[in-house]
C-alpha cells in the first residue's frame, strides 16, 4: 500500500515537471512569435535609399524562415512533451 502511494507521488511530480516544460515551450515559441513581428516591422520600415528593396526583402525572408524553423522546433519539441504528459 505504501509503495503504490510513493508511485502516485513520483507520477504526480513527473507530470508537474512536465507540465513546466511544456509551459516554458509555449512561452519560447510565443517569444519567437513577437521577435519575428518586431523584427519584420523594423526591416520593412527601414527607408535607407543605399540598400535596395530586393535586399531588404531578402534579409526579411531569412529573417522570417530562421524563426520559423525556430519556432517549428519548439512546437515539435512541445508536442513531444504533450505524448509523455498523456
Amino acid at each position: 500500500m505504501d509503495n503504490s502511494t510513493d508511485r502516485a507521488k513520483i507520477l504526480i511530480e513527473e507530470l508537474k515537471i512536465l507540465q513546466g516544460v511544456i509551459n516554458r515551450m509555449a512561452q519560447n515559441s510565443l517569444e519567437c512569435k513577437k521577435w519575428t513581428l518586431a523584427l519584420a516591422v523594423g526591416v520593412l520600415s527601414l527607408k535607407i535609399e543605399a540598400i535596395s528593396h530586393l535586399c531588404g526583402l531578402c534579409v526579411l525572408g531569412v529573417l522570417l524562415l530562421c524563426f520559423w524553423f525556430l519556432d517549428a522546433y519548439y512546437l515539435t519539441q512541445e508536442r513531444s512533451f504533450r505524448e509523455q504528459y498523456q
